[in-house]
């Protein structure tokens, strides 16, 4: 059985607007300075309201999206290299 590396997640300082959507509505702030550290071994979950950055902060943890500032990393490495 193969085992996958565990690493540490880290958000730090990330700030992220949804761009303006195509009727011309103005961006929206997701989050702002937003500083978290996931660490293995633990679990943990997020819960809130629809539209509240849930699928936002994967996206952003998973490399498909970026910050608009801040880094988010993985075992050290920024996921934007």
């Amino acid at each position: 059985m193969r085992r996958c590396a565990v690493n540490e997640v880290r958000f730090d300082a990330v700030h992220y607007c949804y761009p303006p959507d195509r009727t011309g509505a103005a961006s929206r702030k997701v989050f702002s300075g937003l500083t978290i550290r996931l660490e293995p071994g633990n679990m943990y979950a997020m819960t809130g309201p629809n539209g509240g950055g849930k699928s936002t902060f994967t996206r952003l943890m998973a490399g498909i999206i970026h910050p608009d500032e801040g880094a988010v990393s993985i075992g050290g490495r920024d996921i934007k290299a």
